[in-house]
C-alpha cells in the first residue's frame, strides 16, 4: 500500500467569511474551536488543514490525531468485537473526508497504516501523551464532564 503525500492531496478553499476566518487562524498558529451548525465543514476543514501540516515534510507535525466520544447517542445495545472494532463503527465521518480530500476510497486505510492518522476514543486516553501531532477533538458537544 503506497503512502501518501501532500501532492496527493485536493486543495480546498474556504466558501464563507467564517470558513476564511478558520483558514487565517489556522495560518496564524491559534488553537481553535469551530462551532457551528451541521454540514458547515467544521470537521471537513480541521481534517484538510491538519493533514496538510502532517503530510508537510517542512512542519514538526507528523499525526493527527482524532478524538471523539462513542457513547452514542441513542442506545443500541451491546455492539460486539474488539476495541478497534467499535470504534470504526465511529470513524465513517473520517473515511468519506479522506476520500474525498485524497480522491480514494482507501485513503483513510493508507492514512491509518502509516500512522499518519489515528483514532481515539476519549475512554482510552487518560496518561497519554501525544507528540508531535495535531489533535482534533471531534463532536465536543457530546463529551460529558468527566471526557473532559
Amino acid at each position: 500500500m503506497r503512502k501518501l503525500k501532500l501532492d496527493d492531496m485536493i486543495q480546498i478553499e474556504p466558501l464563507t467569511d467564517n470558513q476564511k476566518e478558520v483558514f487565517h487562524a489556522y495560518s496564524r498558529g491559534d488553537s481553535l474551536v469551530l462551532s457551528g451548525s451541521a454540514g458547515t465543514g467544521k470537521t471537513f476543514i480541521a481534517m484538510s488543514l491538519a493533514l496538510e501540516d502532517v503530510l508537510d515534510k517542512e512542519t514538526e507535525y507528523d499525526k493527527v490525531i482524532i478524538i471523539r466520544s462513542i457513547v452514542p447517542t441513542r442506545d443500541i445495545g451491546f455492539l460486539p468485537g474488539t476495541e478497534e472494532e467499535k470504534k470504526d463503527a465511529y470513524t465513517g465521518p473520517y473515511q468519506s473526508i479522506c476520500a474525498e480530500l485524497f480522491e480514494q476510497g482507501e485513503a483513510w486505510k493508507k492514512l491509518q497504516a502509516s500512522g499518519t492518522v489515528d483514532f481515539q476514543s476519549t475512554s482510552f486516553i487518560r496518561g497519554i501523551t501525544f507528540n508531535n501531532a495535531i489533535i482534533i477533538i471531534d463532536e465536543m458537544q457530546n463529551l460529558n464532564f468527566h471526557e473532559l
